[in-house]
Order: structure tokens, then sequence, then C-alpha cells
């Protein structure tokens, strides 16, 4: 699963593999914690809101 975030040109991305289908609620919380974490350390968490999230699954991510 591949989660993203993003807003005008900046984005974050965070991977979860591999993916289980039976944990998705689980591996999305902890891929969205990975993001916020990685704004807070960009100083961008107060827009935390202002980015769109999306997922992707894929067996094998490219990453």
């Amino acid at each position: 699963m591949i989660v993203t975030a993003k807003y005008g040109s900046l984005e974050f991305e965070e991977v979860a593999y591999p993916y289980n289908p039976n944990a998705h609620q689980e591996q999305l919380d902890s891929c969205i914690s990975s993001i916020h974490q990685k704004m807070k350390e960009a100083g961008k968490y107060e827009m935390k809101d202002s980015f769109e999230y999306s997922e992707k699954i894929e067996e094998k991510p490219e990453h």
C-alpha cells in the first residue's frame, strides 16, 4: 500500500509492505502517522488538514 499526502507541489509518501488486506486500516493509520511525523519534521504539520490523502494498493511497490 502506498499512501500519499499532496498539497500543491508538496508531497509526502509512505509505503506499507507487504500489504496485508486483513490489516488494511492498521496499515493505513500507520502510514498516515508516519506522514504526519514527516510533516512535523518539515514544519508543515499545521497544514495537515489541507493535504489530499490517497492510497494505492500494490502487491509489489516500485519503491
